[in-house]
């Protein structure tokens, strides 16, 4: 029997099921085209402002067979988006906290939900069904491709958890980097103190992962949950660039894709990611992943 918006409002994600059906607002804007997996994601308000007349979901998203669809409410008018499967480029999570949200962008679009943390399951099955709907099936590198690389002996807790969280999950890393955090000095001309952040790199079969928290203004207890995570398909890659910021003391290494791009820094002796995006090109170089 399906169950009332108002009655299953909190801040959880639901999937949408004939328990849980689409939002009144949304059914008509709905694609009639079936969907892999279809999600509502509820407004940011208290259970106790809701009310059994109030619009409570402010975003539904659903993966079909060649697109990704959005739909997010404004007031009381409807945006719809699409994203075809063939354009998707990658998938970035952010968390602080509770605070959580999820970005897929595209060739020429990105698009954008927002959600609470204690939904993270939801969210992460619903990105692992998407990834696997854009991911071919046939790996693209092999242990060969890394022979004689080898991770760090040692991490830092949060990034221990996370590399263990991805093998949990099937990631199946070929070769990992990590970047320390390094607080650094007050370079000339700058007002400010710069940090370059703690992040892990991680290389598979079918993907680049690349985990780091951002930049922190004081160190506390809830800095650990500050994080971000961008998750590339080595098929959408097109080029890794390198270049040195003696300005900052960093070498930048960036990841080309069509339509975007991104840049991590990094140690200008830390060997261990300067081998990983090394790797990454020479292969891009011999064979393209595209």
């Amino acid at each position: 029997m399906p169950i009332s918006e108002y009655d299953a409002f909190g801040p959880w994600v639901y999937e949408i099921t004939p328990e849980h059906p689409a939002p009144r607002l949304f059914v008509p804007f709905l694609p009639q085209e079936p969907s892999i997996m279809q999600i509502k994601i509820p407004r940011s308000i208290e259970r106790r402002r809701a009310s059994p007349d109030m619009d409570l979901y402010d975003h539904a998203a659903g993966i079909c067979a060649d697109f990704l669809w959005a739909l997010r409410r404004e007031g009381q008018e409807v945006r719809s988006q699409r994203i075809p499967l063939s354009q998707v480029q990658c998938l970035s999570f952010r968390r602080h906290l509770l605070s959580a949200s999820l970005t897929v962008y595209g060739e020429e679009d990105s698009l954008f939900l927002p959600f609470n943390a204690v939904s993270m399951d939801v969210m992460e099955q619903f990105a692992a069904r998407l990834r696997s709907a854009v991911i071919p099936e046939q790996p693209l590198l092999s242990p060969d491709d890394v022979a004689g690389r080898q991770g760090p002996a040692t991490l830092e807790p949060f990034f221990h958890n996370t590399l263990r969280d991805l093998r949990a999950d099937g990631a199946d890393p070929l070769l990992y980097a990590f970047q320390p955090e390094r607080r650094g000095g007050m370079p000339a001309g700058l007002l400010r103190r710069e940090t370059l952040p703690a992040a892990l790199h991680v290389l598979t079969a079918r993907e680049l992962i690349v985990t780091w928290q951002e930049p922190r203004r004081r160190h506390t207890p809830s800095d650990a949950f500050k994080y971000r995570q961008l998750r590339i398909p080595l098929s959408r890659l097109c080029a890794v660039q390198t270049r040195d910021l003696p300005e900052r003391r960093e070498r930048e290494q960036t990841v080309l894709l069509s339509g975007c791009s991104f840049s991590f820094g990094q140690d200008p002796e830390n060997s261990g990611v300067s081998a990983l995006y090394g790797t990454l090109r020479k292969l891009l170089s011999e064979r393209p992943l595209t």
